[in-house]
């Protein structure tokens, strides 16, 4: 009987999230990085790395019972490191710590209020309103 050999390659690691989200590095197109968002039903978006593709590729603000939270997410800056990133709300803003995924991508999330998010990069500073979950 003839043996086969299989070869298993590690699977990316996966980032969770809030909201139920969560983020994992993958290959897109042309061997490009891209970025996967998926929640327990599967795949809701991929981000692929292009030279256009600014520091946000996206923003999302939930609640679950009892506690509100925000959720961005973006390619890496000119410098090969996350930006600088903070959160806003209507009395303050949160200066939080980006976590990278893979090399080219990174997210930053924050518990309570906020309405939109700041990332700040060599060169480049780009401000999104935060959208719903679900909207």
């Amino acid at each position: 009987m003839k043996q086969e050999h299989l070869e298993l390659k590690p699977r990316p690691a996966v980032l969770a999230a809030p909201g139920g989200l969560a983020f994992r590095p993958a290959l897109g197109t042309r061997g490009r990085a891209a970025l996967e968002l998926f929640d327990s039903d599967g795949v809701l978006g991929v981000y692929v790395d292009t030279a256009f593709s600014g520091l946000l590729l996206g923003a999302l603000r939930g609640r679950r019972p009892g506690e509100a939270w925000a959720l961005a997410w973006g390619r890496v800056g000119a410098d090969g490191r996350a930006p600088a990133v903070a959160f806003e709300g209507r009395r303050r803003g949160l200066p939080v710590s980006a976590a990278m995924v893979g090399q080219r991508f990174w997210v930053a999330s924050a518990r309570g209020e906020f309405k939109t998010v700041t990332a700040a990069g060599p060169g480049r500073v780009e401000t999104w309103r935060l959208g719903s979950l679900g909207a």
